[in-house]
């Protein structure tokens, strides 16, 4: 059994039809017919049952299926890790970010990252913590900016931590809460609230925090997006009053574009981390993006006043 007959049989079985599956991967219909034979033979079962209109995947089929498009798509992840274990000006790097990291920051290090690599191809995917384990040891992203959900089962996994700096609460320019004088996170409580999709222990810190101060069992986020840019842009257009961290919001405070509440979290903390596969495996174009993404964040921090772990 051949890599490529796994891909003729996916070819077949999408397309449902030799003749359409033959043409569409450049070989003739009766080569591709004994491709599929010789596979039927080598796991002794029909893969297709053969109907005057086509053909459709048995219950043999479905199963043989599902495994081999997961190989494929590891031969295609193996490729591409060995083509950037060569050089790292050249290859795909991929990049997987959960909702927690700072846009910004992956901003600024892709910019100056492709200045010194203009021909390396960078591919951003968004994922959560939870698979972001299995994602990294099977080479399907090659670096995780986000917190990792729940302890690391694997020890070939390298984590940076960092302090993201203070939540800044904040409501759109003309906002009822800016005719109170000193209003409190009781007050905000009337609005609903709006923030990230929150790590699981950052949850569970803000969720009892909400219910100590008000008494209300119910998180203290009432609407989660992955994406700042629709957090922000739901403050924008309504009563909702939002939560992000301060290096994200500077910006935005400082042109006035929305205005941030003097009211602060106490006692919780926010972090974001870098992840990637330690060095007996390390991509040399990883090892570039995370010295750049490291340097930039402790830049940063320099500037709030905060230290990495």
């Amino acid at each position: 059994m051949r890599l490529e007959q796994l891909r003729q049989f996916i070819a077949v079985a999408q397309k449902g039809n030799f003749r359409k599956a033959s043409k569409e991967i450049g070989i003739s219909q009766p080569a591709l017919t004994r491709s599929i034979q010789t596979l039927e033979q080598y796991f002794n079962v029909s893969l297709f049952d053969r109907l005057p209109s086509g053909v459709i995947l048995t219950e043999y089929g479905r199963s043989v299926m599902e495994w081999a498009e997961e190989t494929v798509a590891s031969s295609r992840n193996i490729k591409r890790y060995v083509d950037l274990l060569s050089e790292a000006s050249t290859g795909t790097l991929v990049i997987g970010t959960g909702s927690y990291f700072m846009d910004n920051i992956l901003s600024l290090a892709l910019s100056k990252f492709l200045q010194r690599y203009p021909d390396l191809t960078i591919r951003v995917i968004k994922d959560t913590g939870k698979n972001a384990e299995n994602m990294l040891l099977n080479h399907e992203i090659d670096i995780f900016l986000g917190m990792i959900d729940g302890t690391l089962k694997s020890k070939d996994i390298m984590v940076k931590t960092f302090e993201t700096g203070p939540f800044t609460i904040f409501c759109r320019r003309s906002h009822p809460l800016l005719n109170i004088s000193c209003p409190d996170l009781v007050v905000v409580f009337k609005y609903p609230f709006v923030g990230p999709i929150p790590p699981e222990e950052i949850r569970v810190q803000i969720d009892r925090y909400r219910y100590e101060l008000t008494g209300e069992k119910r998180p203290f986020i009432d609407v989660e997006f992955d994406s700042y840019a629709q957090i922000r842009k739901l403050v924008e257009v309504s009563n909702c009053v939002g939560g992000l961290p301060e290096s994200i919001m500077a910006p935005y405070l400082n042109d006035g574009s929305f205005v941030g509440l003097p009211i602060s979290l106490p006692g919780i903390k926010h972090f974001t981390s870098i992840s990637y596969l330690r060095e007996k495996t390390f991509l040399p174009a990883t090892k570039l993006i995370v010295e750049e993404l490291t340097k930039i964040v402790q830049e940063r921090d320099q500037e709030l006043g905060l230290n990495g772990e």
